[in-house]
């Protein structure tokens, strides 16, 4: 009641993939029930809800404030992680090879890394299917402050236009 008393009537409400998928396949029905539960909380009250599936510095393996993919979804071609540990600048890290390659890894929508956005995807719908039909439910937001990993991919258009629509573009056809 709280954010009604002043004046707010949206939530923007964090989903973790680590969280909703913490073995690849296996789904943790008591995160997405807890979930569920919440976000009908607010929506009972007349809050609207956006959902966000949070990420920052792709995931929490790599510490420093990150979180987002599972640790099995992190796939750094045999970089290993290092022990970085910037303090109150953690941004910094995605700069580090293993984020990069992770990151990387995961817009390649190819053999042998299709799984990662396959599996990205099959989590959203866990959560969506269980809330599509509450009206104060009114976005989602499909990948928050996606990174591209190599900052050439900015440079030549490629990263907005091939990797990262792609992946929007069958995650939007899967929802509807």
């Amino acid at each position: 009641e709280r954010e009604r008393l002043y004046g707010f009537n949206v939530n923007r409400y964090v989903l973790n993939w680590s969280a909703i998928e913490p073995e690849k396949g296996q789904y943790n029905q008591q995160y997405i029930d807890e979930t569920v539960k919440r976000i009908k909380w607010y929506t009972s009250r007349g809050m609207y809800i956006l959902l966000d599936m949070h990420q920052d510095l792709y995931s929490g393996v790599f510490g420093g404030g990150g979180n987002g993919a599972p640790a099995w979804a992190v796939v750094t071609d045999g970089i290993e992680v290092g022990e970085y540990d910037f303090g109150d600048i953690w941004f910094v890290q995605y700069l580090t090879p293993e984020v990069v390659r992770a990151f990387q890894n995961f817009w390649r929508y190819e053999a042998p890394y299709q799984f990662l956005q396959d599996h990205f995807i099959n989590a959203w719908l866990e959560i969506i299917k269980r809330v599509k039909d509450d009206p104060y439910v009114i976005g989602y937001e499909l990948m928050n402050e996606p990174h591209p990993g190599d900052g050439n991919l900015l440079r030549n258009h490629q990263f907005a236009e091939v990797q990262l629509w792609g992946m929007y573009d069958r995650l939007i056809k899967k929802i509807r």
